[in-house]
């Protein structure tokens, strides 16, 4: 399975750490705005199955785009965008 992370602070590093490790994943699509705390974070974590992307959240083409080429999307940024980004989940869901 592929996977979306949004977000790749504290939590989003978590969220792609458990995610690596089982085998039925494929791919992990980590993403932030910050290119710093992005690179930091895929520096970590070193695995084959990351793949690193920069996005604005807020980026609604972007974000759809990016959500058409996993399976499943987890939101780990700040809850104000929890509403817009449930939306745009379920837009683009098949």
């Amino acid at each position: 399975m592929k996977y979306l992370v949004l977000g790749a602070g504290r939590m989003g590093y978590a969220v792609a750490y458990d995610l690596i490790r089982s085998a039925k994943v494929d791919k992990v699509v980590i993403t932030d705005n910050d290119r710093e705390r992005l690179q930091a974070t895929c520096a970590k974590l070193q695995d084959p199955k990351i793949v690193p992307a920069m996005l604005d959240v807020t980026n609604q083409k972007e974000l759809s785009q990016l959500m058409e080429e996993v399976d499943v999307a987890i939101g780990c940024v700040s809850y104000e965008y929890n509403y817009e980004l449930a939306k745009m989940a379920l837009s683009t869901s098949t």
